[in-house]
Order: structure tokens, then sequence, then C-alpha cells
């Protein structure tokens, strides 16, 4: 939300980007610490350009005046009544859409990439077996040396009295 607000910021609405920043803080669960330096600097900036009039036609690439634009108006105004989206007309295929680009993804390649995922996972699954065999091994040495340094303290112990 806070990029969103950024683009906004640096292309088309100072008003929006500061609601976009509300919204990021209090519903999205911003940093404050980021995003109130930014809220701040929005209300600079209308400050700055308060003497701007607003006009009612827009062209493209025209600096205009936007009046305040609270964000519960975006968040609340954000689904209208009359607005349905027609998924039909949609194509979600995945296959057909990369046939459209002329790009088809190569079934060998896809069962070339499984065998290697499963290759490595048995090979880390060696490894780590040798890995505890070798744990085990030193394990054992190190209670045998603990074992014979104490036999060993035992007999100089003894032989001593």
């Amino acid at each position: 939300m806070i990029d969103l607000a950024d683009c906004y910021t640096n292309s088309l609405s100072i008003e929006h980007a500061k609601a976009f920043y509300n919204i990021a803080e209090l519903y999205c669960g911003a940093d404050s610490t980021l995003t109130t330096p930014k809220i701040y600097e929005m209300i600079e900036l209308r400050k700055k350009y308060k003497d701007i009039s607003t006009s009612d036609t827009i062209v493209d690439g025209s600096s205009h005046k936007v009046t305040g634009v609270p964000y519960k108006t975006i968040i609340d105004n954000n689904n209208w009544k009359n607005y349905i989206i027609n998924w039909t007309e949609f194509n979600l295929d995945s296959d057909a859409l990369l046939a459209e680009a002329d790009y088809s993804v190569d079934k060998s390649v896809i069962a070339e990439e499984e065998v290697q995922k499963e290759d490595s996972a048995v090979l880390e699954r060696e490894v780590v077996k040798e890995t505890n065999k070798i744990n085990k091994y030193c394990l054992l040495i190190l209670f045998g040396f603990a074992g014979l340094a104490g036999i060993t303290f035992l007999g100089i112990k003894k032989l001593a009295k």
C-alpha cells in the first residue's frame, strides 16, 4: 500500500497518496514511523500548492488540483453496485495463454526438473545418514577415550597408595 501511495505521490495526486498512507497505517499494519512523515510531507505539499485552482477538465499530463480525499471514501466506495466483472470473457487457461504467445512448456523439462528434485532429496537423505553415522563414531571414540582416561586415573591412584 505504501508503494501505491508513493506512486500517487510522484505521479497522480498527493491527496490520494495521503489517503493511501493512512490506509497503509490504519488497516494494513504499516509502521507509523514510516507513514507519518510521508503523511506530513503530503500536508506540506498541499500547503505549497494551495493556490492552484481546481479544474473540471482533466487532460493527460496536466497539473490540476484535487480537493481533499478522505481515506474512508476509498475504502467505502470501492465496489460500485452496478459494476460486475464478467469472468466468462476472460481466458484463464494458462496453456492456452502460453500458446497465444507462442510459448509452450516442454513436459520433458518439467519431468526432468522433478527427477532432479527427487535426486537431490535422495542425496540429501544420504548425506544426513552419513553425517549421523560419523557423529555416532565420534561419540563412541569420545566415550572410549573418557573411559580409558578414567581407568588410567584410577590405576595411577591405586598404585600411588
